[in-house]
């Protein structure tokens, strides 16, 4: 059987991988011998899977020594599947009354490592470390209990179509050291949890955490809520176990 040639082999820089030998007749390409752990690995296994099954949808996809695809739906359609999860880096520094905070993340990939720099605080300003779901879109500083002391806000957003928001949020105690602030789940509360299938927004507003998100109906598709918008306002209270965000109103529109 005459070999034929993948449009990464033919496009290998718009895939960001080493240009090598693919099959589409067989379930197994002869990928180059590289540790199953690395981002190009796992680019590489991404664009095989998605050229077989794009294979199995177009029987015309093949690709032959040709200096341009014959089939330029499925080379986007292959590249988005493909494409590795990245996202600008994020890099900010905020201050409030004295204290700063100093927020990095790489952004790369589905799982990232956050880092966040205190400076200022009375007692040890010791990097705080954490693994994120999916990158970094924002952070802000605010004192919402109005006590003097600052906390920082960190808002996520996970990979994949529900691009579910999270929060990472520490308050500064006393302005000595850290403590973190837990935001209660969206699934344990009866009232917000309707229509919620992510894609969540994080600000503060006043002396308010403000969540916002788009609230679908039954039969809505992803990228079509027609149920409005849900906001949810929280305020920053003290708890046994410490900082806790306590839902204070919910707002449709």
């Amino acid at each position: 059987m005459k070999k034929t040639r993948s449009i990464v082999e033919a496009y290998p820089r718009n895939w960001g991988m080493r240009a090598c030998e693919f099959d589409l007749s067989y379930s197994h390409s002869r990928a180059p011998r590289i540790p199953p752990d690395s981002a190009e690995y796992v680019r590489l296994d991404a664009a095989r899977w998605a050229r077989e099954l794009i294979a199995l949808l177009i029987p015309t996809f093949r690709y032959p020594t040709m200096p341009h695809p014959a089939h330029p739906t499925a080379f986007l359609l292959c590249t988005l599947i493909a494409a590795p999860l990245t996202a600008a880096p994020f890099d900010q520094s905020l201050e409030l009354q004295g204290i700063g905070f100093h927020v990095q993340c790489p952004n790369e990939g589905s799982i990232n490592t956050l880092s966040i720099t205190p400076s200022g605080l009375k007692g040890d300003n010791v990097v705080i470390t954490r693994e994120t779901d999916g990158v970094v879109t924002g952070a802000e500083v605010a004192d919402l209990d109005v006590d003097g002391s600052p906390e920082v806000y960190v808002y996520t957003q996970s990979a994949g179509s529900g691009s579910y928001g999270g929060l990472i949020a520490y308050a500064a105690n006393q302005g000595k050291s850290l403590s973190e602030i837990s935001l209660p789940g969206i699934e344990d509360d009866p009232e917000a949890m309707p229509g919620y299938m992510g894609h969540d927004e994080f600000a503060v507003i006043e002396n308010n955490l403000v969540r916002r998100f788009p609230v679908y109906r039954d039969g809505d598709t992803n990228n079509a809520p027609s149920g409005g918008t849900r906001q949810i306002q929280y305020k920053l209270v003290g708890g046994e176990s410490g900082w806790i965000l306590r839902k204070d109103r919910i707002v449709d529109y």
